[in-house]
């Protein structure tokens, strides 16, 4: 039981770890290549997309090879690579090294993202898995909310500060995981590990699990707009970049006051897939409401333009709703995952997970820019928005219905 504990302690403090490095570096990471180094804006989304595409690529794989050595190992071992890639990104002045770091350093993502998720949830009964995945979350805005705001302190020293100081942070956690966390395995004492390739193909046949990864993209697509289409829109209203670090900072805020209360009430009275319908219904109408922020005009919607004071008010607003629904839908997503896994497999089962924000949050930025520009191109100001509220309001009823649908949800 001690152990057991002291595994939940480390497995939090990681996640508080790794999302204040993670945050800490790649927000301002374009800022360095383009400014810095005198890449152009092509070669730094070049980067910045074989990270992202090279790590969702790769988790599979190391959920696999956790479920076969156990979770301790390759988590450290994720947390060494990362670091070592992000201290190439703090002294690396050419595109092949700045490239190579970003492989390693999503290599080192892809070892131990998804082992995380697994070794948590290993770590207790179903019950309780709500609660912990909450405080993982927890500290993982925590960490969302502080580490830009140490990248931005360290930035007029130097980048190169700001690589070594997130690479440090993996560092530690790193040093907490190889010392402190407790020799976990995947599957139960006495039973058989299948291969990778068995792994792969029982997956692959589990139209269930398959099902939920699926209607999960839906999730990512809404979840990549908080990056790409929101910070459009609010310096469209506003003409000020500005307001982009103010909604940042309300939705941190926003997220970190109400993960715990929502999701103990969430997961009293709904199934975990039924709480992420939940939490997708909530970020969809929170977009939604980026409709009636105002801009230029909103011909897309009846009645009078919003007086330009209301516009900061009803953003606000917006990112709040959207900051709870993504409150709840993040760890029930993790309960679910982890209550349709088998559990000789879980970490693989996490890895293939993922797979939906590979392609989710690549065809919401796409999306999410493309629509956004429609609608500056006819005046159609409300039409994204409309657009994503429905789109959650869709996704939302389908996660509802396959929760009736299905007896695997945790309950």
């Amino acid at each position: 039981m001690r152990s057991e504990r002291r595994g939940i302690a480390v497995l939090v403090a990681n996640s508080g770890l790794m999302s204040a490095g993670f945050f800490m570096l790649i927000p301002l990471l374009s800022v360095h290549l383009t400014r810095d180094l005198g890449f152009s804006g092509a070669a730094a989304g070049a980067v910045l997309a074989v990270r992202q595409l090279t790590q969702q690529g790769l988790m599979l794989f190391g959920g696999a090879l956790a479920d076969r050595i156990g979770y301790r190992p390759v988590i450290a071992l994720g947390m060494l690579v990362r670091a070592l890639g992000f201290f190439g990104f703090a002294l690396g002045d050419s595109l092949p090294v700045i490239l190579l770091s970003a492989i390693v350093a999503a290599l080192g993502g892809a070892l131990f993202e998804a082992t995380g998720k697994a070794a948590l949830a290993s770590l207790a009964p179903p019950a309780e898995r709500p609660r912990l995945f909450s405080l993982s979350a927890l500290a993982g805005g925590l960490g969302s909310a502080l580490g830009p705001l140490i990248g931005v302190a360290l930035l007029p020293l130097s980048f190169h500060w700001v690589g070594l100081a997130a690479g440090s942070f993996f560092f530690v956690a790193f040093a907490l995981s190889a010392a402190l966390l407790p020799p976990l395995a995947g599957p139960a004492s006495g039973q058989e590990t299948p291969s990778f390739g068995r792994t792969l193909r029982l997956a692959s046949r589990d139209r269930t699990f398959l099902t939920f990864t699926l209607l999960l993209t839906g999730f990512w697509l809404l979840y990549n707009q908080l990056y790409i289409s929101l910070p459009l829109r609010a310096v469209q209203v506003t003409g000020s970049a500005e307001i982009v670090g103010v909604l940042y900072t309300v939705a941190a805020l926003a997220g970190l006051a109400l993960q715990y209360p929502i999701v103990r009430l969430a997961s009293a009275r709904l199934p975990p897939i039924a709480g992420v319908a939940a939490g997708v219904a909530a970020m969809g109408g929170g977009l939604g409401l980026m409709a009636f922020a105002g801009a230029p005009a909103m011909p897309g919607l009846p009645g009078p333009v919003p007086a330009p004071e209301l516009a900061i008010p009803v953003m606000l607003a917006a990112v709040v709703i959207f900051a709870a629904g993504r409150a709840l839908a993040e760890p029930m997503r993790d309960v679910a995952t982890a209550a349709l896994a088998p559990p000789h497999a879980l970490a693989a089962y996490f890895g293939i997970s993922y797979l939906a924000l590979a392609v989710g949050g690549s065809a919401g930025n796409y999306l999410g820019g493309w629509l956004f520009d429609i609608s500056t191109a006819t005046g159609l100001y409300a039409l994204p928005w409309i657009g994503f509220a429905l789109f959650g309001v869709a996704m939302a009823g389908g996660l509802f219905r396959f929760s009736r649908t299905t007896g695997r949800t945790g309950d």
